[in-house]
């Protein structure tokens, strides 16, 4: 098996546990010579043994670190050990819950391979050329540990394709109690997600008798929570069709009234702002803003001007819920366009829930690029009240 040696004074975060080596921490000779999806042992510069892992030795992330020297990555039985590992994590937390991300990555030791769940159908995404030449392997780990009736995977920039088995254009899933119907062929910018749900269970609760916007909706999942706990009405945002329809259909089977706006979130948002309407509860839940480093200064400016729609929104008295998806952002830098659109608004915020992703995305301490998400709630008052 190759071999990669890491270059002294460059080792040290592979050493502590970060399952990623990019390429200027690894020998030239040594990397220019694997090939793309081999199995590799990854040395630190003393020569001790790191980890092994898949070659990309064209990519920023040369290797991604997946195993010990005793496992063997073309083995069927390593992935399903690793399926495995990743459900008794979920049931540690959820009990039998089944309607949940069950693999995430390098959050369960198997960076470039996320699987939902969704009822009877599992959702694949294949991120790697590993991965990709390993996945007739990963199909049937799927099919032994999983237990699901079907499978769509997602290659890259591949349009989904079935995999295996059924797999209806709709399912209805339960998240805390609330129906949500989800589409397991759509892209994955459509697809419901979960990383939210431990917030949702903590702060819907809160919101009995409130009228509740959220935006960026997807499956409207906020939304049909609130719902769900007693609010006593609930508004969508989205500019994606196909959203907007499960949204539909969600409130259906949960039997409530959901208005529905099919638009740009951003745009609507200062439209409604401008128009003075007003909700107890605004939740702004966007795609990342600053994807890349260069894009911080201006995906700040864009998180300003959405805060300051939103906030613009929430009547005095309610509550606003806000999230980042931008790892490139910190807490820091998110806050303070928070801060300075609460001024420029004339709104006063007490922090009522800090979260991130919720334990189906497992955050690992050693790898700071696994935490994703964060979000807060603040309560929304005005130097008169």
């Amino acid at each position: 098996m190759p071999t990669l040696r890491l270059r002294a004074k460059h080792d040290r975060r592979a050493r502590r546990g970060h399952p990623w080596v990019f390429a200027n921490e690894a020998e030239r000779d040594p990397l220019r010579a694997l090939s793309t999806g081999e199995v590799v042992d990854v040395l630190d510069a003393k020569g001790h043994f790191v980890g092994r892992g898949l070659a990309e030795p064209h990519e920023q992330v040369a290797v991604r670190l997946l195993g010990g020297k005793h496992d063997d990555l073309d083995d069927v039985g390593f992935w399903v050990r690793r399926l495995r590992d990743a459900l008794d994590h979920r049931a540690l937390v959820y009990g039998d819950r089944r309607d949940l991300r069950v693999v995430d990555g390098e959050g369960d030791r198997v960076g470039g391979l996320v699987i939902d769940r969704f009822g009877p159908v599992a959702v694949v995404q294949l991120r790697t050329a590993g991965l990709l030449a390993r996945q007739e392997l990963v199909a049937e780990a799927v099919r032994e540990v999983l237990g699901v009736s079907g499978a769509v995977v997602h290659r890259g920039a591949e349009p989904p394709e079935v995999w295996f088995g059924d797999v209806p254009e709709a399912v209805t899933i339960e998240e805390g109690g609330v129906p949500l119907v989800v589409g397991p062929q759509e892209g994955l910018r459509r697809l419901h997600r979960t990383v939210h749900g431990d917030s949702r269970q903590v702060l819907a609760p809160l919101w009995r008798g409130k009228s509740v916007l959220e935006a960026y909706a997807g499956s409207g999942a906020w939304a049909l929570a609130a719902l769900h706990h007693g609010a006593s009405r609930a508004a969508v945002i989205d500019k994606a069709e196909a959203a907007c329809e499960r949204a539909a259909l969600g409130a259906e089977a949960g039997g409530h009234e959901l208005m529905i706006v099919c638009d740009e979130a951003k745009k609507t948002l200062e439209l409604l702002a401008n128009k003075a309407h007003r909700y107890d509860v605004v939740v702004l839940d966007p795609p990342p803003f600053a994807k890349a480093k260069k894009l911080v200064t201006s995906g700040l400016k864009g998180y300003r001007e959405l805060l300051t729609a939103g906030l613009t929104l929430v009547h005095p008295g309610g509550m606003l819920v806000c999230a980042t998806r931008s790892v490139h952002v910190s807490d820091e830098a998110y806050l303070e366009q928070l801060c300075g659109a609460a001024k420029k608004v004339g709104r006063r915020l007490r922090q009522v829930h800090a979260g991130g992703q919720a334990a189906d995305h497992p955050v690992r301490p050693e790898m700071p690029e696994s935490r994703r998400l964060r979000t807060w709630a603040f309560s929304v008052t005005t130097d008169a009240g």
